[in-house]
């Protein structure tokens, strides 16, 4: 049942219908199933999903001269794919787009990982431009199709970007072997707006991956990552360390002296 209060929509009319709620709000179809869309927000990269050899990496992934729209989906009610797979049950397997002033976008990516089936958060390639408004449709075949209005606050946050130059990154030339030191990356805001700065920044070892780290910068103002290393080994034996924020990448390489 759907109850307004409880911040759902239901089904109203044949496919040329266009429900609008908000963000946060679920709408359910008249078949059983239900889909949300919530915590919209708006960054110039994202961590996106890689599968190589069975294991699964994140990596930032810069939007360039664009932005991304990150949101939370859920769903509820969807019938598994076939052979059993979960994969229709999937909201990154839902058609969604995203409706600025009339312009449809719709490059939709998984954004980070999780195990559950019922939940992802996605991310949809958005230009930097003023609008008066913007939604996210579920564009079903079938039926209703359904459009969350964006908050006032994000739709301001599509018409201007941050963006970022690293300064300074910076670690020990030689440590010792069980050491541990302090990698930093000095970031500086160049944009027109304060926004996320997104990196991986550690040591790079064989098949492993390397952390994230993000800060919050404001606009003109400078923001520090900082990730702690413990060195291993000896012997002269070199730690690669990395930082890689998508639109660029540096490497460092510190030497671990063996105490003995």
């Amino acid at each position: 049942m759907c109850v307004a209060a409880a911040g759902c929509a239901g089904p109203s009319g044949g496919s040329g219908e266009r429900p609008e709620l908000p963000v946060g709000d679920r709408f359910e179809t008249d078949d059983g199933r239900a889909v949300r869309v919530a915590d919209a927000v708006v960054h110039p990269s994202v961590a996106t999903v890689e599968a190589i050899s069975h294991h699964r990496y994140e990596r930032v992934t810069d939007a360039g001269d664009d932005q991304y729209l990150s949101i939370l989906v859920s769903t509820t009610g969807f019938e598994p794919g076939p052979g059993g797979w979960e994969r229709s049950d999937e909201p990154i397997d839902l058609p969604l787009a995203v409706e600025a002033d009339g312009t449809r976008h719709d490059r939709v990516i998984p954004v980070g990982f999780d195990e559950r089936p019922d939940r992802d958060r996605v991310a949809v390639r958005v230009p930097v431009a003023d609008v008066p408004d913007a939604r996210v449709v579920w564009e079903r075949d079938g039926g209703p199709r359904p459009g969350w209005q964006l908050p006032d606050d994000v739709v301001d946050d599509l018409a201007a970007s941050p963006r970022f130059e690293v300064e300074r990154f910076d670690v020990p030339d030689r440590v010792g072997a069980g050491e541990t030191f302090e990698a930093t990356a000095e970031v500086r805001n160049v944009g027109n707006r304060a926004g996320r700065f997104l990196a991986t920044l550690g040591a790079k070892r064989g098949s492993l991956g390397v952390p994230e780290s993000d800060v919050s910068i404001g606009v003109g103002a400078t923001g520090t990552l900082r990730e702690s290393i413990t060195a291993s080994g000896g012997g002269d034996r070199p730690i690669r360390v990395v930082l890689d924020w998508g639109a660029g990448r540096r490497e460092r390489t510190v030497t671990v002296e063996d105490g003995g």
